[in-house]
């Protein structure tokens, strides 16, 4: 369901990339790693069109539930994907960094994302859930949060197998997808949790949402969460 596209290491920015090998900006999708403040960051990639701007302080500050947020530097991003900026991408990131997909991805018929280096690219459909339930496995959860921060905010819940399934019937409005990685709380004592949840709450979140919020950016085990928020 992919293509690959070999180019010169030079040329593997996106604006030189498209201009290159005749490519839109507005079917190239960059993964970018983002990484909250702190001495225990919490970190996520995510995949956003060339021509849109990723809301670093806005969404992704309260996806990770952080009071700042900022662009993975360029030695960061490599240490923590094994990949360099020009090349990162979407499929085969390590389990413990979450996968977050801006809605206009999936609007597109075909987008082109890094292929892991500077000199191929992936030119393939935007099915990014069934295509993360293949690489994640359809076991792995994940939460499909639609029109945040709006009237009709809602949050889907499930493994990418149930809401690649439910996914195929269309999903209307703005959405972020959050993909369960591998349990990060050993690097969060209970001090930092509480502190992420005080951030959240600050937010006018409920605290069952706070909680849903706290799991879902740091993988910490969704009972210790809410015990914590008990404290609160």
């Amino acid at each position: 369901p992919w293509r690959e596209v070999a180019c010169d290491p030079d040329l593997a920015d996106t604006a030189a990339f498209c201009e290159r090998y005749d490519f839109s900006p507005a079917d190239s999708a960059n993964t970018i790693v983002v990484a909250s403040k702190g001495e225990s960051p919490v970190m996520a990639a995510c995949v956003v069109l060339a021509t849109h701007r990723l809301d670093v302080n806005g969404v992704v500050r309260r996806r990770l539930a952080a009071r700042k947020v900022s662009f993975a530097p360029a030695d960061l991003t490599a240490e923590v994907t094994g990949m360099v900026m020009g090349g990162v991408t979407p499929f085969g990131l390590p389990e413990g960094l979450p996968v977050w997909v801006d809605a206009a991805v999936m609007e597109r018929d075909e987008i082109i994302v890094g292929g892991g280096s500077r000199s191929m690219k992936l030119v393939l459909p935007p099915a990014t859930l069934a295509a993360l339930a293949e690489t994640c496995g359809p076991e792995r959860r994940a939460v499909v949060a639609r029109e945040l921060t709006k009237l009709h905010e809602e949050l889907r819940r499930g493994t990418l197998a149930e809401l690649a399934a439910w996914a195929t019937a269309g999903v209307k409005g703005e959405v972020v997808v959050v993909v369960d990685g591998a349990d990060a709380s050993v690097d969060l004592d209970d001090g930092e949790l509480v502190e992420r949840l005080r951030t959240v709450l600050a937010e006018g979140s409920s605290k069952r949402d706070a909680v849903d919020r706290v799991v879902a950016a740091t993988g910490a085990r969704r009972g210790r969460v809410y015990d914590l928020s008990l404290t609160i």
